[in-house]
């Protein structure tokens, strides 16, 4: 790929990497101990609703900022504050000093500032890198994002059953210093304009921007309608099925991985498929295929037979997470990028911390019954939402979204 000639992306592409790959430990340590600890999923989907609230209440805050702030400064900024998060974690661990209200306000702190991280790294990638050379750009990082899943979730498990919580949370703070370095490093091309509005005006004009324009509210909705459907049953549901079924985290992380493998796939497929203005129907079909898959997993099966549903699940994710991306970077002018980017991620996490709650309470009362809401909700959007969408929704592959419609003063 010719992207791989850029040296500032190169750089990204490793910091990251390394940087994910010590994230992995970090995902499978966290839900571990918190069932160690508390040993109830809403305990678990208590944690998750403490860092999702306050990334999805400043996201909005997070896109604005990064229109009008370098968002490499902006990055190494956060990931300073995560670093500085999982080694308190770890450090506590250590000492068997690790309570579960502690958790609570790492928690909280780590959604604050991943806030901020999200929408820059999203616009980051775009002034690093020519408009025609985004979604390659977007199939590696996203690549090695899952390959690190599928390298870093065995061993993370590993790491949790012969050396303790501690060790695995201590090598995601050290991987923290790779992402850092690689920021530091880079220089973007992408110049900020001033900005005479302040920051709530700024909100309020990318707000105006995706009302006045069809295809973005309506791609906000459906997004936001199969995220609510799915994060309970894959961030309560699975975890809950492994520790009570299965009793290995080793076994967790196998699912991470395989889920990783699929996700890979499907970002390889993605990269050499465009699929254009049928956007919306094939994120109406991976709602149908999704709710189909986890509506399965209600049901007793080996674990080799979960390990290939998550495969699957993995891919439809992971392509049409890349044609989306890729779709509103190329799009969308670089002065509303930051603020378009966090209204969607907001679409992704706004409603987590519902979803989580009743993901929670659900799987406490009756686990299978998670898997089975789950897949009928994704499957009553699919049939619902893609006859609707026909008629309302027209995207556009030959045409540029403009903020001229929008009294931004940029």
């Amino acid at each position: 790929m010719t992207v791989l000639r850029i040296q500032a992306f190169r750089r990204l592409l490793v910091g990251t990497t390394l940087s994910q790959l010590g994230d992995v430990f970090f995902l499978v340590a966290i839900p571990w101990v918190v069932l160690d600890l508390s040993g109830s999923a809403l305990a678990m989907s208590s944690i998750l609703i403490t860092v999702a609230i306050p990334r999805a209440g400043l996201m909005l805050f997070g896109g604005a900022l990064s229109d009008r702030a370098p968002v490499r400064s902006i990055l190494i900024l956060s990931n300073l504050i995560l670093m500085a998060c999982v080694g308190v974690a770890a450090f506590l661990a250590q000492l068997h000093l690790l309570a579960l209200w502690m958790l609570y306000i790492i928690a909280l702190i780590f959604g604050t500032a991943d806030a901020f991280a999200a929408p820059a790294m999203k616009v980051l990638v775009p002034s690093i890198v020519a408009q025609e050379e985004i979604p390659a750009a977007n199939s590696l990082l996203q690549t090695a994002m899952q390959l690190c899943l599928l390298g870093g979730a065995g061993a993370a498990g590993l790491t949790i059953q012969r050396f303790g919580i501690a060790s695995a949370m201590a090598i995601d703070a050290v991987s923290f210093l790779f992402l850092i370095a690689a920021l530091v490093s880079i220089r973007e091309a992408r110049r900020v304009p001033f900005q005479a509005r302040g920051v709530l005006a700024a909100i309020g004009d990318g707000i105006q921007f995706v009302l006045r324009d069809p295809s973005l509210r309506l791609l906000i909705v459906v997004i936001a309608a199969v995220n609510f459907a799915i994060t309970g049953a894959t961030q309560i549901g699975i975890v809950m099925l492994v520790h009570t079924r299965f009793g290995s985290a080793a076994d967790y992380g196998g699912l991470v991985a395989a889920t990783a493998i699929g996700s890979v796939l499907g970002y390889l497929v993605a990269g050499s498929i465009k699929v254009g203005e049928k956007l919306v129907s094939a994120i109406f079909g991976a709602a149908l295929l999704l709710g189909l898959a986890l509506g399965t997993l209600s049901v007793a099966m080996p674990i080799w037979a979960l390990f290939g549903v998550l495969l699957f699940c993995g891919f439809v994710a992971g392509f049409v997470n890349v044609q989306a991306l890729s779709f509103l970077q190329t799009k969308v002018l670089p002065e509303m990028l930051g603020r378009v980017m966090s209204l969607v991620a907001l679409a992704s996490i706004g409603i987590a911390p519902i979803s989580l709650a009743i993901g929670g309470f659900i799987a406490q009362q009756n686990l299978g019954a998670l898997f089975i809401t789950s897949g009928t909700v994704l499957v009553s959007i699919a049939f619902v939402g893609w006859p609707l969408s026909k008629r309302s929704l027209q995207l556009s592959s030959h045409e540029r979204l403009d903020v001229a419609s929008v009294d931004s003063n940029i």
